[in-house]
């Protein structure tokens, strides 16, 4: 694809007209595996994130609740909170897009904390949880099954951990 080509868009990626041109845009658009799965990239937010349609929109939900944090200010809780930065709301969107829509789909609550940090937390139908905390230097996750000692995890290389953190999530939802 050349650069300002037209280019046919599947409804899901946009909402205001049948084409569009991606020099303006700044968002392109290419096939990847089958015309089902698309590869986009928005040099604003994250660059080469892979969804499917129905992943995408569930993508599209939860990246928005997270934009949302950044309308927060010093004090947003009454009691000194700290709102979480742009680098960590970004950061946050990257981690989500990591993970998969398949993840995507089960969070259960993803909310900012009064530290400044922003909170994601599964639960499967057993009511275990995994609950992984983003700051703008480091992270912690646990995960507590019902009849184990729960798994602590801290460190400060995030997406480093990823695949760590995706293997517990796949153990809580076994």
């Amino acid at each position: 694809m050349s650069e300002g080509q037209k280019i046919e868009v599947p409804s899901f990626l946009y909402s205001d007209s049948d084409k569009f041109n991606t020099k303006d845009q700044k968002f392109s658009v290419s096939y990847l595996l089958t015309p089902n799965d698309y590869k986009y990239s928005n040099q604003s937010l994250t660059n080469h994130i892979i969804h499917s349609g129905e992943d995408f929109n569930k993508f599209e939900i939860t990246k928005n609740e997270i934009l949302k944090f950044g309308d927060l200010s010093y004090n947003w809780d009454g009691y000194d909170a700290i709102p979480p930065s742009e680098q960590l709301i970004e950061t946050t969107i990257k981690v989500i897009a990591s993970l998969g829509g398949n993840i995507i789909e089960k969070i259960d609550e993803i909310f900012p904390t009064p530290n400044g940090t922003i909170t994601i937390q599964w639960k499967n139908e057993l009511k275990e949880l995994l609950s992984l905390e983003i700051g703008n230097n480091s992270y912690s996750y646990f995960i507590k099954y019902n009849n184990q000692n729960p798994k602590f995890v801290d460190g400060e290389s995030l997406f480093l951990a990823i695949k760590s953190i995706s293997t517990d999530l796949s153990g809580l939802f076994a």
